[in-house]
């Protein structure tokens, strides 16, 4: 038996240990547990190191995997705030284009310009049956339509309101003749010897016309299917003064015409066809067929006026057709 100190040694000073005048039996033995359980401690010792680096790690890892979708949210966020923009711009752009198409489309071409082509007849109202048909009309009319809102329904839609500052409408009736003859023997004629200028009313011929001058208010109605193509429809309430000549009858009269309407228009030109209706009661002068009036030169003012012309009322109707081409500024 072995008396002795014996330290027992370990890599882990606070585990070293000793026996004190011990008696080992077998030192050997001692030895081989030392080094078992030094062996455990070591092992011990890994792990946790193992377990702190590996926490470690995973710590770099999350904090790594954070910061990139803090980074990928912020790039994420700047595209959203770049993308915004893009399509602000876009937008505006659009709007922009739209505005100044609308401009082209109805602002600009809110004036109008008509040449028309007249077809018309006169009618007796109290006779039935007896009516003049022209030979030749033509017309002229300048307006604007106020349109009563700004955006198109249906974005191809607009009512407004139609002014026609003039509208001039001549129709020939008949043929213009005109006859008178003096004593000089110049024209076919006679006269008498005392120096009298003398007039045969039964041949006096003047043609058949009639000219209207009116204006024209109403409503209308505007489609825009596609690009700069229009189709309108109006009505027009115009009020006119008309003025007819019958041979040697003279009939004037403020007379209501009613005015229907449509054409179809693509960008300045415009082409339409319109109807226009209206019946009065005219004042009728004439002249009086049984007169046979000599002027005496020395002193005309000495012919009896009443004797020469008659005034009675008669009720005309006119009804128009007029083929016409626009252009709208």
């Amino acid at each position: 038996m072995l008396a002795s100190k014996i330290f027992i040694m370990c890599p882990i000073p606070s585990l070293q240990f000793s026996y004190i005048d011990h008696k080992i039996e077998n030192p050997m033995r001692i030895f081989a547990k030392n080094d078992y359980f030094c062996s455990q401690i070591n092992n011990i010792n890994t792990k946790q190191v193992m377990k702190k680096v590996l926490f470690t790690l995973t710590l770099a890892f999350l904090a790594t995997t954070w910061s990139f979708a803090q980074e990928n949210d912020n790039t994420n966020q700047k595209l959203d705030s770049l993308q915004q923009v893009v399509n602000k711009l876009s937008s505006q752009i659009d709007e922009d284009a739209e505005a100044d198409m609308q401009q082209k489309i109805w602002k600009d071409r809110a004036k109008y310009f008509n040449l028309s082509y007249v077809i018309q007849k006169l009618q007796y109202k109290d006779i039935d049956g007896l009516q003049y048909e022209s030979d030749f009309g033509v017309a002229i009319s300048r307006g604007r339509t106020y349109y009563l809102h700004k955006k198109p329904i249906l974005k191809m839609i607009k009512f407004g309101i139609d002014w026609t500052q003039f509208d001039i409408n001549y129709a020939k009736y008949g043929k213009i003749t005109e006859e008178a003859t003096s004593d000089n023997g110049n024209n076919s004629g006679s006269g008498s010897s005392d120096g009298d200028l003398s007039i045969d009313l039964d041949e006096l011929d003047l043609g058949m016309h009639q000219l209207d001058f009116g204006m024209h208010f109403g409503l209308s109605l505007t489609v825009n299917p596609v690009s700069h193509l229009k189709v309108n429809g109006y009505y027009r309430f115009a009020p006119t003064g008309s003025l007819i000549l019958l041979d040697d009858e003279v009939s004037v009269q403020f007379v209501p015409f009613n005015v229907f309407g449509g054409a179809i228009s693509y960008k300045v030109i415009s082409v339409g066809v319109e109807a226009r209706k209206g019946s009065a009661k005219y004042k009728n002068f004439s002249v009086n067929e049984d007169a046979d009036v000599n002027i005496d030169v020395d002193s005309p003012s000495d012919v009896d006026i009443d004797n020469i012309f008659n005034s009675e009322k008669i009720n005309f109707k006119t009804l128009s057709t007029r083929v016409y081409i626009s252009f709208r500024f």
